[in-house]
């Protein structure tokens, strides 16, 4: 399971469709914080607007997101993903889950 916290509340949309698990499988702590994403017209980092807990699943278990926090600014957050489940603890921004062909 990746757990994610905002370290801030965001005032302008924050483009993330690297919020997925298809896009975190087999990713280390070390590289989901260099993920690109876009704070407004600004190029970011995961790390940078997020605190990212990550523990190793079971081999068996699909990937897990747990997003806890106000991310309402946050757009595409498991856009396109195929596999895998994303759960939000507060609220969710626009295209949530948008084009997804599985997962939960």
């Amino acid at each position: 399971m990746i757990t994610l916290h905002p370290k801030r509340l965001f005032k302008v949309p924050v483009e993330a469709e690297c919020i997925s698990p298809d896009v975190f499988a087999e990713k280390t702590a070390e590289e989901l914080v260099t993920l690109q994403i876009w704070e407004g017209n600004q190029k970011r980092t995961l790390g940078d607007l997020f605190k990212i807990k990550h523990e190793t699943n079971p081999p068996t278990e699909e990937l897990t997101i747990r997003i806890r926090g106000d991310v309402s600014k946050v757009r595409k957050i498991g856009a396109k993903m195929s596999v895998g489940n994303i759960i939000v603890e507060g609220d969710a921004g626009m295209h949530l889950g948008e084009e997804m062909k599985g997962g939960v």
